[in-house]
């Protein structure tokens, strides 16, 4: 049967069978991912703590790891759209919110006084763009657009200009629509973000013998993008 990683009752069921003591954790382990996080950290502003959404958060313990390794340099909030599914959460480490992150009153409802200064996930971009195509948010724009533009339009309201989102995916074309894109002027390619680096976490290279040939597949892995919100 196809999972539809989109589906919020998806995640609701199988949220309320996983013990968040146990957790589970997307794509890398936290030591993989943290170092990615404090290198693309931006400016502080201030002597406040940085604002860090770690959203999709599930059962995964990187936000609440996030922030025992950068300590009171950041103020981490796990959220989840199924967060009332979620069972055991260590509310006394991280804040845990409840977030959709398609919906934008949702988002502003809890959005700090400057805007977030850093947003974090781990494949939520990557189930949320398994979802259906969505009416453009721009009125200007007579069309429906993918869900992660929709996502990159909403992140961008609530993220402060120089902020940085740092996005674990499995695919290494995740933002490419992001790009310039001189043959479609009618498109917001950028939704307000700007890529700045695609780090590879983990590569994989296979290959296979068939009557006696070598093939080589293309190359696969897990990747980190860091965006900044222009």
């Amino acid at each position: 049967m196809t999972v539809d990683y989109s589906s919020k009752v998806y995640w609701e069921d199988r949220l309320s069978r996983e013990s968040a003591a146990d957790g589970f954790e997307w794509l890398v382990p936290s030591d993989v991912l943290i170092p990615v996080v404090h290198a693309a950290l931006p400016d502080a502003r201030g002597t406040r703590p940085l604002n860090l959404l770690h959203f999709g958060c599930g059962t995964s313990s990187l936000g609440i790891d996030v922030q025992h390794h950068l300590g009171g340099g950041v103020r981490v909030v796990d959220s989840d759209y199924a967060s009332s599914a979620l069972r055991d959460t260590q509310l006394d480490q991280v804040p845990l919110m409840e977030m959709d992150m398609l919906s934008l009153p949702s988002l502003l409802k809890h959005m700090p006084p400057d805007g977030w200064d850093v947003l974090l996930d781990k494949s939520t971009a990557d189930a949320i763009s398994c979802g259906p195509a969505i009416p453009a948010t721009d009125t200007a724009l007579d069309r429906r657009v993918d869900a992660i533009e929709h996502l990159c339009h909403n992140a961008a309201r609530v993220t402060r200009v120089g902020g940085r989102w740092i996005c674990a995916s499995y695919s290494s074309s995740r933002f490419d629509f992001l790009r310039s894109s001189p043959e479609r002027p009618d498109r917001p390619t950028t939704y307000g973000w700007r890529i700045i680096d695609k780090v590879a976490l983990v590569r994989h290279a296979t290959k296979t013998s068939a009557d006696q040939q070598v093939v080589y597949h293309p190359e696969t892995g897990i990747w980190a993008w860091v965006l900044e919100r222009e």
